[in-house]
């Protein structure tokens, strides 16, 4: 390093800041928790040196040199930490949540690193030299989403720089105690570029970082750089139980610190220096107010509404093809039409080098895709939450992107991605981004694949702020409920029930009906009402239950000459379902219908609607499963929903 002066003259602006940091939480300004990077400042300046436009630096729980480094936002930093609404999150997201062009933190151990290698792949298929840099701790050494991801990025040749801070404890626990085996062996093992380097050692350091990354900018071969150094202050504010005698020592060899021992008088006007900027940014901060979070766009979510509301007779001469097709027909003209877009999962793909014989997909929905738009439509490892997090990073880079999961019950593996990453970046960082990211998964039984493999577990989804379920019926062309998920570039869910697959749109539909669609909500919801008669019972299903409700309708009529009032909608995070409350108030009887468990799940959520807008004089009844889904198909039967426990629950109160 030819020149050292500007180099310490940023660390030890961290350092100042840091520490202010610890002052200000001392005298009550800061709430919650503080975790300083006083002794690891030197890999985030190093990336700030190596940085370029474009790219991505993606941080932790201890990132706030990491954010000088690449953004010099002191103010906006100050003000995160003082909870005022000029801050960077606006202090909704706090110490571990920040963000700023070209860069982004989350306090989850590893969660961010599948989401900066998407980022990077995006900005790789644009054709950009940019890349992304992964810092993450020695603890992270042992999430399994880190590996994950090293395996992806290795295969798929992604351009990015992870930097390991090894400072050889995880908060109070000895990376001694935690860690087995030879790291450079293992990072090897994926294909990955590794280096090592120490703060002790900061020439030999700093031609660590040119090379690796160099080398990743230009040949697209991910690195991993192996930095030792030495935590000075405790994890947080105080919980440090290392000896004394090492915390002196680390102290005693810290680079910063001898450097500022050598050169007083530089210290000095340091001191002056930083005290003067980082106190006028305390000051800017205090003049500032707090967030206004009741007139904030990202806190106004919807309430649920069932009073009146506008439904169009719909039209029955549409596409009557079978469900995988129209779906498939979707993603064949989008693609087309949208560059940018992707599509990735497991075993999507169709003939390609590997293998002669077509496939598709496990249902066949994604067919040819991948030789009709090659690169954009790609198998991946079993990986589901880095594959979930590598479309968090595509879409974060502008992509339309979706993320095939092979079967719903398998979600469950990407939940940490969903719940602590993609609905958060809506949220926590106080600013809409955009991030159009679909999740896409079929769910259910009825086929015989047993308590693993047909599962209806969507309720689990539900209640997410800033994530949306939808669930798709054989009323509604798929096509509509695609087009309207892709506008919003907000990420969800959206649920293709296994046997809709085989199905045809408007299949099964029951004589003696009209269908009627919504136009006053986000989502379409298919209502069925009778053409002449009353209805007897008001019912409220989605998703492939919905061709158990017709079959049920149509023996109801011929049995017993009685018609029902039907609901099915598609959007399962809100209850919106417009006229439900008229209905109700009619029939006096409502039956929900879901193939999941009801404890705690959208027909919990609608019988507690229907309470919550004076409709109390009701009888309510609920058809669910709740344990799991045998294999034998027989027992299966007997536990999920079907037409003949719709038709018997409704005759016997008939």
């Amino acid at each position: 390093m030819k020149d050292y002066i500007p180099f310490y003259k940023k660390c030890y602006s961290i350092r100042k800041v840091e520490t202010h940091l610890l002052e200000l939480f001392r005298q009550g300004k800061v709430s919650g928790t503080v975790h300083t990077c006083v002794g690891q400042e030197y890999t985030g300046v190093l990336v700030g040196k190596y940085y370029q436009d474009g790219d991505l630096a993606v941080s932790n729980h201890r990132g706030h040199g990491h954010y000088l480094s690449i953004t010099d936002d002191l103010n906006g930093l100050i003000a995160e930490l003082l909870g005022k609404d000029n801050g960077s999150s606006k202090g909704i997201g706090g110490s571990q949540h920040l963000i700023n062009k070209g860069f982004i933190s989350n306090g989850i151990q590893g969660g961010m690193t599948p989401i900066a290698s998407g980022y990077s792949y995006a900005n790789k298929l644009k054709e950009k030299l940019n890349v992304s840099f992964v810092f993450i701790g020695d603890g992270t050494l042992g999430e399994g989403v880190l590996y994950e991801t090293l395996n992806m990025v290795s295969k798929w040749k992604v351009p990015v720089v992870f930097i390991l801070e090894n400072n050889q404890i995880a908060q109070s626990t000895s990376f001694k105690q935690s860690f087995s085996g030879d790291l450079k062996l293992r990072i090897e093992g994926f294909g990955v570029n590794y280096l090592e380097g120490s703060i002790y050692e900061m020439d030999d350091l700093d031609q660590k970082f040119f090379e690796a990354i160099n080398k990743t900018r230009n040949d697209f071969t991910p690195s991993f750089i192996n930095v030792e150094l030495g935590r000075l202050n405790s994890h947080s504010k105080g919980d440090d139980n290392r000896n004394e005698n090492l915390i002196l020592q680390l102290k005693k060899l810290d680079p910063l610190n001898l450097f500022l021992s050598k050169n007083k008088e530089i210290k000095d006007s340091w001191d002056i220096e930083f005290d003067k900027i980082i106190n006028n940014s305390v000051s800017i901060a205090d003049n500032h107010p707090i967030h206004d979070i009741k007139s904030s766009q990202v806190f106004n979510l919807k309430k649920s509404y069932i009073d009146d509301g506008v439904y169009k007779k719909n039209d029955l001469t549409r596409n009557k093809n079978r469900f995988n097709d129209l779906i498939y027909n979707y993603f064949k003209e989008f693609f087309k039409e949208n560059e940018t877009s992707f599509l990735l999962g497991e075993d999507i793909e169709t003939m390609n080098e590997f293998n002669p014989k077509e496939y598709g997909g496990a249902f066949k929905v994604t067919k040819d895709l991948s030789l009709l738009y090659k690169g954009r439509v790609r198998n991946t490892p079993i990986s589901e939450q880095a594959i979930a997090g590598f479309g968090i990073g595509l879409a974060l880079n502008g992509y339309t992107t979706f993320v095939e999961i092979m079967f719903g019950d398998f979600t469950t593996l990407i939940f940490d991605q969903i719940y602590q990453h993609a609905s958060k970046i809506n949220l926590m960082f106080g600013k809409i981004v955009p991030l159009p990211l679909i999740i896409r998964s079929p769910m259910g039984g009825y086929r015989g694949y047993g308590p693993t493999h047909s599962q209806s577990i969507e309720k689990h989804f539900l209640g997410i702020p800033g994530f949306k379920v939808l669930a798709l019926n054989q009323l509604i062309d798929p096509a509509i409920v695609y087009k309207k998920a892709v506008n919003e570039k907000s990420p969800m869910l959206i649920v293709e029930n296994k046997m809709l697959y085989t199905r045809k749109l408007f299949e099964n539909l029951p004589n003696g009906y009209d269908l009627y669609l919504s136009e006053t909500t986000d989502y379409p919801i298919a209502n069925l009402r009778p053409i002449e008669d009353d209805p007897v019972f008001t019912i409220v299903a989605y998703g492939g239950i919905v061709n158990e409700v017709m079959l049920a309708m149509e023996d109801l009529f011929i049995e017993e000459e009685c018609m029902c009032d039907l609901f099915f909608p598609t959007e399962l995070s809100n209850v919106n379902i417009p006229d439900l409350k008229k209905s109700v108030q009619k029939t006096k009887k409502i039956l929900i219908i879901e193939e999941g468990n009801s404890f705690a799940s959208y027909s919990s959520e609608v019988s507690a609607c229907l309470s919550e807008n004076n409709v109390l004089d009701f009888q309510l009844f609920r058809i669910s499963n709740n344990g799991i889904v045998p294999s034998s198909r027989d027992l299966e039967l007997n536990v999920l929903p079907s037409s003949n426990k719709i038709l018997e629950l409704i005759k016997k109160q008939l």
